[in-house]
Formats: structure tokens, C-alpha cells, sequence
């Protein structure tokens, strides 16, 4: 890894079109360091970050734990010393520690893990709408956007209904709430989409029977039964007489499966999300609607 030293340097040639950016090193190679701006980034993308200045804590941020590192981060001023008539150095504060940024200013902002490695320097012009420069912005966009999935609790529904006769197989589905969902987060360049699929059902049936089912099947009443059939049904083998309210509770659990992908090319996933809902109903004897 390069060790930056306590000064960093950057010459600007006003007479010609392109800028020079020296940052002190031994000469050693990187080794894969990734460029962002100046500076390196040389240990990942981090899953905690906070930015710290001369009064204390200025922003933070913690993402979901995924084996990253926290990095302690700052912004550093920089002053102009004119060496020419046509040649400045920016020279780069560094003894005098990390500052609250203004909108506009340019700055380095440095970042170190837990071990105390410099891990990123970055010149950058302060945007208050990213108080981290740009550090984790995957990470960040990541979260926002799993947090703006909308994910509303299935609608669930059966036959027969609403009352269930001992004995006879009743159908099971989804009518509303298995869709694929989706949300976008930004940060700058950066923009990451979250992709929600549902994927399973699990059915808890009130009776201490559980069954994981896809979406199901609807019956259709205009159809004969021999004509149809589906995975996800259950009969009851008696009745709900004698139960709290006459009734059991239905429960179906509707599984979504997270990934995300982000527009640098990255992707990854997130695990599952789960909404539930509950219905009571009633188990009658077949018999008893002959009499």
C-alpha cells in the first residue's frame, strides 16, 4: 500500500491546458489501488463512515454489517502558494485537523480505517447534499434504496369461503401483492436500483399445519372441479367448534428474495423480506349444510 506522507502536492500549470498532481510516496506501486479523483483508494469500500471535524462529529453513516471496515474521515483545507508567475502548490493542511466544509470550497478529504491506514485522499469541492465526498456512496445508495421498497402485506384468499367444510380440500392463494418491486437511490454519479422478487408462501392454517406454496392457483367457479386442480390446498379434519370465537387464524407469509445492481456495474444481494397477513374462519361438518 503507499504511505502518504504528512504533505500532499498539487502543481497546477496555468500555462498549459492539463494539471499535474503529485502525491508523495515511495515510488512503490499501489498494487491495484483504485483512482478517484487524486489520491487512492486502497482498502475497499468501507460499511461505516463518520466525518469528523474540529468541534466533533459532523456526519455518519452505518450500513448494514456485511464484513466491512469503519473509516474516520475528515476534511483537511488547502492553501495556494504561488512558486511563479505562471506555477501554484496547494499544499494541504494537515496539522491543523479537519475542518467543517463550506459549500464550494475545495478540499482532501482522508479517510483512515480502524488500524489507523490511510486508505483514500480525494481533492473535492464540498456538496452539502454528500457530506461524505462520495465514500461508500454504493454502500449508501444501497441502503436508500432498499429502504424506499414498498412491500404491502398480501391479500390472501380461498375456496370455499369465507366458511370451510371438515373434510373437503379448500383452496389457497395470492390475489393481491405477488409482484416484482423496485427502487432507486442516488448519490452523485452513482445510482443503485433494488429489485424485490416474491418467491414463497408460507401458510400457517391454524390447525398446526404449515405448507410453503408458490402464488397458488384461483379457483374458478364457473369451471368444473375435475377440470382444475392445484398445489396449495388443505382440508381441515374437524371442526372449529369449541374454539376461541368459533374460528382459527390463517396466516400467509409472503417471501420476496433482494438483489441490487448499481450503475458502476456492481451487484450483490440482500436476503428476503417478509409481509404477513391473518384471516379468521370457520370449520363446519359438511353435513350441517344439509339440515
Amino acid at each position: 500500500m503507499r504511505t502518504l506522507k504528512p504533505l500532499v502536492v498539487v502543481v497546477l500549470l496555468l500555462a498549459a491546458v492539463t494539471t499535474t498532481v503529485l502525491v508523495p510516496g515511495d515510488g512503490a506501486d499501489a498494487g491495484g489501488a483504485e483512482s478517484s479523483g487524486w489520491g487512492t483508494i486502497t482498502d475497499g469500500s468501507p460499511e461505516a463512515v463518520v466525518i469528523v471535524a474540529e468541534s466533533g462529529t459532523f456526519a455518519s453513516w452505518s450500513g448494514t454489517r456485511r464484513g466491512g471496515a469503519r473509516w474516520t474521515c475528515g476534511y483537511y483545507t488547502v492553501d495556494a502558494l504561488q512558486t511563479s508567475p505562471l506555477d501554484f502548490v496547494l499544499a494541504v493542511r494537515w496539522f491543523d485537523g479537519p475542518v467543517a466544509p463550506v459549500a464550494g470550497f475545495f478540499y482532501v478529504l482522508a479517510c483512515d480505517d480502524e488500524a489507523g491506514n490511510r486508505v483514500r485522499s480525494t481533492y473535492l469541492q464540498y456538496n452539502p447534499g454528500d457530506p461524505f465526498g462520495g465514500v461508500a456512496a454504493v454502500e449508501r445508495t444501497v441502503e436508500e434504496a432498499r429502504r424506499r421498497i414498498e412491500l404491502e402485506p398480501p391479500v390472501l384468499a380461498m375456496n370455499p369461503s369465507p366458511t370451510q367444510l371438515a373434510g373437503i380440500p379448500t383452496w389457497f392463494w395470492i390475489s393481491e401483492g405477488w409482484n416484482d418491486r423496485w427502487a432507486t437511490a442516488s448519490i452523485g454519479a452513482v445510482s443503485t436500483t433494488v429489485h424485490a422478487r416474491p418467491f414463497g408462501v408460507v401458510w400457517d392454517f391454524g390447525d398446526g399445519t404449515r405448507m410453503i406454496c408458490d402464488r397458488g392457483v384461483a379457483y374458478d367457479v364457473w369451471r368444473l372441479p375435475r377440470d382444475q386442480s392445484s398445489s396449495c390446498t388443505h382440508a381441515y379434519e374437524r371442526t372449529t367448534v369449541g374454539e376461541p370465537f368459533g374460528a382459527v387464524l390463517i396466516t400467509a407469509t409472503l417471501h420476496w428474495a433482494i438483489d441490487w445492481w448499481s450503475s458502476g456495474g456492481e451487484s450483490g444481494t440482500l436476503g428476503t423480506l417478509s409481509r404477513s397477513s391473518t384471516v379468521a374462519t370457520r370449520v363446519i361438518e359438511a353435513q350441517a349444510l344439509v339440515r
